[in-house]
């Protein structure tokens, strides 16, 4: 176990690579003794050093988990959400919504599930699902997504979009981006905290971007964690708390997320968690 230096409330852990049926690990989740992996060969059910047994040979994107189950996004565009417990895996959950066109990012605001696609987005909650498709979006793929408020936060690879209503502006270099193709939106008080592909991280206020202090230029992936931002990109992932930046991994982080109480973070070596006293 290793301290993280300035944060000793933080321990890490790490379990392997090859205790994993994945040598690329884009996902984890957890109940009990049963554990949910995705990588690129693929969706697993089993116990590191264990057992596995596949779910599906199709490539895992990203996972998250709420309570409600594990959602897992693959490459093609489709969803799934899995119990674990139950061993049940319920296929294509949109019922072809999120195929038509695919989805290439997706969150959750309170009870609602926001899905990113080719040219627009989808919305689903309690009342059924929602689309939202604008010429000005045709094919571009929303890579970013979340709302604040009442208004929808679209990254792209054109840019920032943001969409009130029926109105839609983009914010791009005019606008103060260093880089066009947004990877990655996490909301930070009164303000937006972007990530971009190979321009770092930008600042978004009142319609306005600014470039503020990154430790990569090329961001993959951002979470919020005991109100720590983690940042996770192509050279390694990083926590910052107050105005330092604290190196997690020294290799490409794979995916950022939390079981539990831990952040898990997806590396060369294997997944790093790191638990808060």
């Amino acid at each position: 176990m290793a301290l993280l230096l300035g944060y000793s409330a933080a321990i890490d852990r790490r379990i392997p690579i090859r205790d994993f049926p994945c040598e690329r690990v884009t996902g984890v989740a957890r109940e009990g003794n049963k554990w949910l992996v995705g990588g690129i060969r693929g969706l697993f059910i089993g116990k590191p050093g264990g057992k596995w047994t596949q779910a599906t040979d199709q490539s895992v994107r990203e996972m998250k988990t709420t309570n409600g189950g594990t959602w897992v996004l693959y490459g093609n565009g489709s969803l799934d959400k899995v119990d674990i417990a139950k061993d049940r895996l319920y296929d294509d959950l949109m019922h072809g919504f999120t195929k038509r066109p695919w989805v290439a990012s997706f969150s959750f605001v309170g009870e609602n599930l926001l899905l990113g696609g080719q040219g627009g987005w989808l919305e689903r909650g309690k009342d059924g699902v929602q689309n939202h498709f604008s010429p000005t979006l045709t094919a571009k793929p929303v890579t970013a997504i979340t709302r604040v408020g009442s208004t929808v936060w679209l990254g792209t690879q054109d840019g920032l979009y943001r969409q009130d209503g029926e109105s839609l502006t983009r914010l791009g270099f005019g606008s103060g981006l260093p880089d066009l193709w947004v990877t990655a939106i996490e909301p930070s008080q009164k303000s937006l905290v972007i990530g971009l592909a190979s321009g770092g991280l930008a600042r978004v206020t009142e319609g306005k971007a600014q470039s503020i202090d990154s430790p990569t230029k090329r961001v993959r992936s951002m979470l919020r964690w005991h109100g720590a931002l983690v940042l996770g990109g192509l050279d390694g992932a990083w926590l910052r708390k107050g105005e330092s930046w604290v190196r997690l991994t020294d290799s490409e982080a794979t995916f950022l997320g939390q079981m539990g109480s831990e952040l898990t973070v997806g590396a060369a070596d294997g997944v790093h968690f790191f638990r808060w006293k």
